[in-house]
């Protein structure tokens, strides 16, 4: 009924789900609900500016027809329940960053304690991983020819690899090199 209502964007009402040709049960699902004697459903899609975020599902004894009042205080319930929904994915969201940032800012002043590049290196690879919630990090430095990136620094070992040489199509990090611009997708290897 939820899928429904979200589909269609508005309610969805059925005096009983299992009599209701609209709606297909997995055999599991159709069992549980024979053993509930709620099987009247109201459903509404939770939505916010013409986005729906979810859906609201209402049950009641079988049988149960939802006047056109009940859908409609009903429907006001669903948005409430839409914004109050996002109002804290929000707050959610704006907090997470606060934490990014407060831990970019300690992991800054935690390099700036010593002007060693090595050290800096390791406070770095140290701090990064816990804050920002990496499992791998690897540190490349240029190498003085500039025809490679030279592994300086990692969290997990690389299996041996510390050299990635520039060729066609090497791969994120040469774009990054060649671009000066991040990247971001899929990890693994490079062919080519």
């Amino acid at each position: 009924m939820a899928a429904i209502a979200v589909r269609d964007g508005g309610p969805v009402v059925t005096p009983d789900i299992l009599n209701d040709p609209r709606i297909v049960l997995t055999p599991e699902v159709r069992s549980r609900v024979e053993q509930a004697e709620y099987r009247a459903v109201l459903a509404l899609p939770l939505t916010v500016k013409d986005k729906v975020i979810g859906a609201l599902g209402i049950g009641d004894r079988v049988g149960r027809r939802f006047r056109a009042d009940e859908i409609g205080l009903a429907q006001a319930l669903a948005h409430q329940a839409a914004l109050a929904l996002q109002s804290a994915e929000l707050f959610q969201e704006a907090q997470d960053r606060r934490r990014q940032t407060e831990a970019l800012y300690d992991l800054a002043l935690s390099m700036e304690r010593s002007l060693d590049v090595r050290e800096r290196i390791d406070i770095f690879l140290a701090e990064a991983r816990e804050s920002l919630d990496f499992d791998r990090i690897g540190i490349f430095f240029a190498t003085a020819d500039g025809s490679a990136l030279e592994l300086v620094g990692y969290t997990v070992p690389t299996g041996g690899v510390r050299m990635l040489p520039f060729r066609d199509n090497a791969g994120p990090f040469q774009l990054v090199w060649e671009t000066g611009k991040r990247v971001a997708g899929p990890c693994g290897p490079t062919t080519g």
